[in-house]
């Protein structure tokens, strides 16, 4: 979120003066639309020109009407944040079928080693979310 539009959380985001723009055809946009009521939300295809992405790089959405939920937009934006909030979370597991119990074994010390390493946080950390916990 840029400084200008004071915007602090996504329950915040639903308000008329908020214009929300997603990758069209993706589970975040879909779980916007059902969440965000009074909000304007766009579907943008990225690599477009004139999508709502270009919209925001141009600076054709006015700041004080604008809101990110992504980390790896917040990079690329000036004087933008990540909100505190959300109107959808992704999980991640991984599952082994029963009684495969040297597959579950091989699959528990991989995620262990690579949570201790650091592998996981960069990961993170890459994405855009740093202060995003890693699971014990």
């Amino acid at each position: 979120m840029t400084g200008a539009s004071g915007i602090k959380t996504v329950a915040e985001v639903d308000r008329p003066d908020v214009r929300v723009v997603g990758i069209a055809n993706t589970t975040t946009i879909r779980a916007a639309g059902r969440s965000l009521k009074n909000t304007s939300i766009s579907a943008a295809t990225l690599g477009r020109r004139g999508d709502g992405y270009a919209a925001l790089w141009q600076g054709r959405v006015p700041s004080h009407s604008r809101a990110i939920h992504c980390g790896r937009l917040v990079a690329q934006l000036p004087d933008s944040r990540i909100v505190d909030g959300s109107f959808q979370q992704t999980g991640i597991a991984i599952a082994i079928p029963k009684n495969r119990p040297n597959a579950l074994a091989y699959v528990t010390a991989f995620m262990e080693s690579a949570k201790a390493s650091g592998s996981v946080r960069r990961a993170l950390d890459r994405a855009g979310f740093r202060n995003d916990p890693v699971a014990p």
